[in-house]
């Protein structure tokens, strides 16, 4: 991982107007230049599989051919809401009200899909738009169950559209990382693999799981941005992650 300067007031004069976050019990500062600078508060080891993402980007989700034409206009990133299977890794959660809450940190669609079908009144069965998912039960010898599994493909197009934050500077971690994306008209990003360019950062789709009276299912939420891997950091030390 990058090491920024060491001096706050140096790092702020070079990269200039910003938001201020406090996540994962460390500051991350977001620039209007579409920089992401880590000042860590304490030695830690920063493991996305276990945290909550850093922070996620506005914008709006389009499907069918509405999705197809957004992609091939738009003049802001555009990035593929595509789940292709149950090994793919997100941010999984369940509204309130609708079961009991599911583990933090980015985990593989398989496990949440489990998740909902042991704990959650899912009896109308597993959804999500624009994508089909089929359950498969593995049995042994004596007809016991031993094994879930479950088929996720798409099947129409869908894209998450960034779009720069309406709060500007008053940007909260729901919407900072518009920023990172729009910056450079999203060039430092690889949209298709999610990746930025810098191999610290990666966009992550974020579900979430509702069963109320008006909406039963699973729903696309905020792309977010958060750390390829597990990374070390040094208290009192500033990094550069984008």
């Amino acid at each position: 991982m990058q090491n920024a300067p060491a001096d706050k007031k140096s790092v702020l004069d070079t990269f200039g107007q910003h938001i201020l976050m406090t996540r994962m019990g460390q500051e991350f500062y977001i620039t209007t230049q579409g920089k992401c600078l880590l000042h860590a508060l304490t030695d830690a080891t920063l493991d996305p599989a276990a945290l909550d993402p850093i922070c996620c980007a506005w914008g709006r989700f389009h499907t069918g051919n509405q999705a197809e034409e957004i992609t091939k206009t738009s003049t802001s990133p555009v990035y593929p809401f595509r789940l292709d299977s149950e090994a793919n890794q997100g941010f999984f959660s369940v509204a309130k009200d609708s079961g009991p809450a599911f583990q933090a940190g980015m985990r593989p669609l398989g496990e949440f899909l489990l998740w909902l079908e042991e704990h959650c009144n899912v009896e109308q069965g597993l959804s999500i738009p624009c994508h089909e998912i089929v359950a498969k039960t593995q049995k042994d010898d004596t007809g016991k169950k031993i094994q879930r599994s479950f088929d996720v493909s798409r099947v129409e197009s869908s894209v998450f559209q960034v779009l720069p934050t309406e709060r500007k500077l008053k940007a909260e971690w729901t919407d900072a990382g518009s920023y990172l994306l729009c910056a450079n008209a999203g060039k430092n990003w690889n949209l298709e693999t999610g990746k930025h360019v810098g191999g610290f950062l990666q966009l992550c789709n974020r579900l979430v799981f509702k069963n109320t009276n008006q909406d039963v299912g699973i729903t696309p939420e905020k792309v977010a941005i958060t750390l390829v891997e597990a990374y070390k950091v040094k208290a009192n030390t500033w990094y550069e992650l984008a």
